[in-house]
């Protein structure tokens, strides 16, 4: 008789789990990409295109955190066509991110051979980031710091951010830090303020 009655109750409490679990997550719910949220170094802005065509790049970042960042080889990294990942730049021993609000707490990155909008840059990339591609920064571990992608790739954090299609005087603009990149990236233009380490914000 006590055997059958544990064997009742231990049914009855995998009833009361499976009404109170809630359904199990849909294929497209896994898929999403994992959300990135940084409280140091941010993707302020990125252009995958401009005025002078597929190359008029830049990417700029933002020192958000109340301290000093060293980003001594820490590293930037592109998402191109399908899974490929490549490192556009590694940082120098010695480079550094004033804290926000000082002058040098931006870092504004250009592609050279494209690169037509008017404040100079702070240091080069050369491979060029498809419009549905994206970045991502690492730091010296290769841990994901901060990251944008245009589709899902390994770039996006969740939802992936509106691309740039037509070579106008534009850029992606962070205007939140949510870690979604559909709500924390807004195309607009002409992009007329990009920062670099003489800015002060």
């Amino acid at each position: 008789m006590r055997k059958g009655m544990l064997a009742s109750a231990a049914l009855a409490v995998l009833a009361l789990g499976t009404m109170f679990s809630g359904p199990a997550a849909s294929a497209s719910e896994q898929q999403i990409a994992p959300k990135v949220v940084s409280s140091t170094i941010t993707i302020s802005q990125i252009a995958t295109r401009g005025p002078a065509g597929q190359n008029d790049q830049y990417i700029e970042l933002h020192n958000i955190s109340a301290q000093p960042v060293s980003l001594s080889n820490w590293s930037v990294k592109a998402c191109l066509a399908g899974t490929q990942v490549v490192t556009e730049l590694t940082f120098p021993a010695g480079t550094m991110l004033q804290p926000q609000g000082q002058i040098s707490s931006y870092l504004l990155l250009v592609n050279p051979t494209g690169y037509s909008r008017a404040v100079g840059e702070d240091a080069d990339f050369f491979i060029t980031i498809p419009d549905s591609g994206g970045v991502m920064l690492a730091n010296q571990f290769g841990s994901k710091i901060d990251s944008v992608g245009f589709s899902s790739n390994a770039c996006a954090s969740r939802t992936p951010a509106v691309p740039q299609n037509a070579n106008l005087d534009q850029a992606s603009l962070r205007v939140q830090n949510t870690g979604v990149n559909q709500q924390d990236f807004v195309l607009y233009g002409p992009s007329t303020f990009q920062r670099n380490q003489s800015s002060v914000g």
